[in-house]
C-alpha cells in the first residue's frame, strides 16, 4: 500500500476506480507478452482468487480484499497460459517462464539475465544444456531507449504506432489483440466470484460473438455513467477496516 502522500496522488477520492479494481483487471503487463511471444490467443478462461486483505494499512479505502487473481488459460493452439493480474504478494517483479516439450526459456527473478534450459537428453550438440545471458538494447538506439520511460517500453510502443503509419501496416497488438487482453480480464473475475467456473472469450472478429456481448453491462467499478452491479472482491461483503477506511476518508477530504 502507498504512504500518505502516494495515497492521495493514486486514490484520490473513495469511489476511485483503483479502490474497486478487481485483481483480474490489470492483466495486460502479464498475458500481452506471453500471447507476443508465442502467438497463441485464449479461447477460454478460469480463475481463482487470493483472498487477503491489507489489515496493517493505516489508510485504506480499497474495496477488493483479494491480493491475486490465478488466471488459467486454453489457447488456441491448445498451449495453456497462467498468470496472474495485478498480485500483491511476494518481491515485485515482472517474471516470465516459457515452457515448452524440450525445455525453457525465462528470465532470472531478480536479475537482469535470460536463461534457457533444455532437459538433458534432449540438449542439441555442440549446446550447454543451461545457458544466460544479459540482453543488451541495439547500439544505435540504446540512448534514446534508456530515455523513455517503463525501462524503454515506451520508445517501442511509439516506433511501433509511426512504422504502421509510415508502411500502412496493421499493428500487432491490434484491436483485436487488445479486446482479447480486455476479455480475459473481465471473463476471469467473473469466473472467480463463482469459484473457477470457466468463460469461452469472445473473438470479436466474428459477428455472433460481437451481437452476444453488446448489450453485457455488468461492472464492479462506479462511474458517471454507470452503477456498482457487480461485487468488486471475491468475498462481495468485504469491506476494509473502519479505522483505516475513516483514516483515508480524513486524508482525502472525505469526498466520494
Amino acid at each position: 500500500m502507498a504512504d500518505a502522500e502516494g495515497m492521495k496522488h493514486l486514490r484520490p477520492y473513495a469511489t476511485h476506480w483503483r479502490n474497486f479494481l478487481p485483481r483480474s483487471y490489470y492483466i495486460t503487463h502479464s498475458l500481452a507478452p506471453l500471447m507476443y511471444i508465442t502467438g497463441a490467443f485464449p479461447k477460454r478462461v478460469t480463475a481463482f482468487a487470493c483472498f487477503a486483505p491489507f489489515t496493517e494499512a493505516k489508510y485504506n479505502g480499497n474495496m477488493v480484499g483479494d491480493r491475486a487473481a490465478i488466471i488459467t488459460t486454453l489457447n488456441d493452439d491448445d498451449s495453456v497460459y497462467r498468470v496472474t493480474g495485478c498480485a500483491a504478494f511476494g518481491a515485485h517483479e515482472n517474471s516470465y517462464r516459457v515452457c515448452g516439450i524440450k525445455g525453457q526459456i525465462e528470465n532470472v527473478r531478480g536479475i537482469d539475465n535470460i536463461m534457457l534450459r533444455y532437459n538433458s537428453w534432449e540438449t542439441p550438440e555442440g549446446e550447454e544444456p543451461q545457458q544466460f545471458y544479459a540482453p543488451q538494447w541495439p547500439e544505435e538506439i540504446r540512448e534514446i531507449v534508456e530515455k523513455a520511460g517503463h525501462g524503454g517500453g515506451d520508445f517501442f510502443v511509439i516506433r511501433e504506432f509511426f512504422n504502421c503509419i509510415r508502411e500502412n501496416k496493421r499493428p500487432e497488438f491490434d484491436e483485436y489483440f487488445a479486446t482479447t487482453c480486455a476479455s480475459v480480464a473481465i471473463l476471469s473475475h467473473r469466473s472467480l466470484l463463482q469459484k473457477g467456473v470457466p468463460y469461452d472469450i469472445p473473438d470479436f472478429r466474428k459477428e455472433e460473438d460481437r451481437v452476444k456481448w453488446e448489450k453485457d453491462n455488468l461492472t464492479p467499478i462506479p462511474s458517471f455513467y454507470s452503477e456498482i452491479n457487480m461485487p468488486c472482491c471475491s468475498e462481495p461483503n468485504f469491506k476494509p477496516d473502519e479505522e483505516a477506511y475513516n483514516n483515508y476518508l480524513e486524508l482525502t477530504g472525505g469526498y466520494r
